[in-house]
């Protein structure tokens, strides 16, 4: 029989390539293994899943903010964390100086590196689940649904991280050189 989705010649009543239930002309599709989002992700993050897709804050991210996420390999996402960290500081430093003027100036840097610590923390599992969701589709659409490559797909990269720090130094080495010729 000819397999009427692939077009594959079967001796069987299944198709050896795709599965699919050839059985008197008539279509079937085997829909007994139905691969969720979650065991993908769980394949993709391996070890850490219950620590990223299952607790709403990550201590890691809160603490290293766009230095896990490029980690993790979501380099989009560290750079809008870094522009969002640069924002705040900028906006947060003198509202907290204005309404706390008693306050030593370092005290005003730890209570923005407080707040800075719960944003990432709270920031930074959504980002890298939207991420690994964007790649999982994208893995899914050119090689179906293999979790070998879901998975390579999903480990850290070391290396990506010591770029993103000589990046940083070099962006701050500008911008105090920038600041200073004013």
């Amino acid at each position: 029989m000819i397999c009427p989705k692939c077009g594959t010649e079967n001796s069987g009543n299944f198709c050896i390539k795709c599965g699919t239930i050839v059985k008197d002309n008539t279509l079937y599709q085997i829909n007994t293994k139905q691969i969720t989002t979650n065991s993908l992700l769980e394949s993709y993050f391996g070890l850490d899943y219950n620590r990223i897709v299952m607790t709403p804050a990550n201590i890691a991210g809160g603490i290293f903010g766009p230095l896990y996420l490029v980690y993790r390999g979501c380099f989009i996402g560290a750079i809008i964390m870094q522009l969002i960290q640069i924002g705040l500081f900028f906006l947060l430093i003198p509202i907290i100086a204005t309404l706390l003027p008693i306050m030593k100036p370092l005290s005003t840097y730890i209570i923005f590196a407080v707040i800075l610590f719960f944003l990432q923390s709270a920031l930074t599992n959504p980002i890298i689940i939207a991420h690994a969701k964007r790649k999982i589709i994208k893995i899914r659409k050119k090689y179906g649904p293999n979790r070998e490559k879901i998975a390579k797909a999903g480990e850290p990269n070391f290396a990506s991280v010591i770029i993103f720090i000589l990046l940083m130094i070099l962006i701050g080495m500008f911008a105090f050189y920038f600041y200073n010729t004013l």
